[in-house]
């Protein structure tokens, strides 16, 4: 369920938008005030938001832009008035020049989002704009704000329903994950040695990594693999299933002669990352998202999307060859502290990604 009414009210000067989810109102609070998933729904689908900052806390302040379908910008500013989580967000929403700051001499529109259980058991969330007088109104509305609002607003089921995005690799601790002729047995030489369990015991004797892997993968709820085609030529398709079992989504610019085949569970996307890892949150039914290639990892922390990354790092310096993190355009990408276990052959580390 998403957007259920729409309503402009000239006497209060208000615009008031109502929608209901199926989660419940903690999580929707969350698409607010993290700024990856509020970057994800906050402008209409052919005009994306980009938050820049988001400090979300009484007299904070954000700054953002939403980008247009031939690259123009629009810019805009929040103050948070008050919280009350999960139930009440007050802000202001004003203007900001190409400096990204508030245009001097217009007002700021004061909004709030309530949150309410909803009878279907979800949440109903209702986001009221009040302007400060008639030309106001007149002008954000006649500038698409009402059809803007609804249209941002309708995204938001997808931002609850996809799963945490993981960037999974092994790579060498110089920073490659495979050499320069493409060779990858120095990094995954750890994944023939028997490794600890969880609990940091012995494995059963002809307990791999390779078979660790496999229960790592179920563990962490796996629901789909986003790779590139470099990667797919590479591991020839993996025979048409991934040894993990888990279905996964190649981006590439065209289809291979020969695919998709029958009984695979490898699927293709054409027409960019974006489109991929949306095909790729309907497939995983709120599973997690891993990602498999450099490149898509890369592209998909420009995009903001990555949760967390996970690095199985290797004691071997290949010298040169593939980098994990190739150049990003949006830098820098500040991460927590990692959570670290030690196994036989290779080090884990797993950092979230800072929001």
């Amino acid at each position: 369920m998403t957007v259920i009414s729409s309503s402009k009210d000239v006497a209060t000067l208000t615009l008031t938008v109502v929608a209901e989810f199926g989660a419940p109102p903690s999580r929707v609070w969350g698409v607010w005030e993290d700024p990856r998933k509020l970057s994800r729904w906050w402008g209409p689908p052919t005009w994306p938001a980009t938050f820049t900052r988001h400090e979300f806390t009484p007299g904070g302040e954000s700054r953002y832009h939403m980008t247009g379908p031939e690259g123009e910008k629009a810019r805009g500013w929040w103050r948070i008035e008050a919280l009350d989580k999960p139930n009440r967000i007050d802000f202001l929403n004003g203007l900001s020049g190409e400096d990204g700051e508030p245009v001097p001499g217009t007002e700021p529109m004061p909004s709030c989002a309530l949150f309410e259980a909803a009878d279907s058991g979800g949440t109903r969330m209702t986001v009221v704009t009040t302007f400060v007088n008639l030309k106001q109104m007149e002008t954000m509305l006649e500038m698409g704000m009402r059809e803007g609002m609804s249209g941002a607003m309708s995204q938001i089921d997808d931002v609850l329903t996809r799963g945490a995005v993981v960037a999974d690799m092994s790579v060498s601790l110089d920073g490659f994950v495979a050499d320069a002729k493409d060779g990858v047995d120095e990094v995954f030489a750890w994944y023939g040695k028997p490794q600890p369990d969880a609990s940091g015991t012995a494995s059963p004797a002809g307990t791999t990594a390779s078979e660790l892997a496999d229960s790592e993968a179920e563990a962490m709820g796996v629901g789909v693999i986003v790779y590139g085609r470099r990667t797919f030529e590479l591991a020839n398709g993996w025979n048409g299933t991934h040894p993990t079992g888990a279905p996964v989504i190649v981006v590439t610019h065209s289809v291979p002669d020969g695919w998709p085949r029958d009984g695979s569970t490898v699927s293709f996307v054409t027409d960019g990352i974006e489109a991929a890892m949306r095909a790729a949150a309907e497939t995983t039914g709120g599973k997690v998202i891993a990602l498999g290639s450099p490149s898509i990892i890369g592209q998909c922390l420009d995009l903001g999307l990555v949760d967390r990354i996970q690095v199985k790092l290797v004691p071997v310096l290949l010298g040169s060859g593939i980098r994990l993190f190739g150049e990003l355009s949006k830098v820098p990408v500040e991460l927590d502290n990692p959570v670290v276990t030690e196994g036989n052959g290779v080090t884990h580390l797993h950092y979230q990604v800072r929001s």
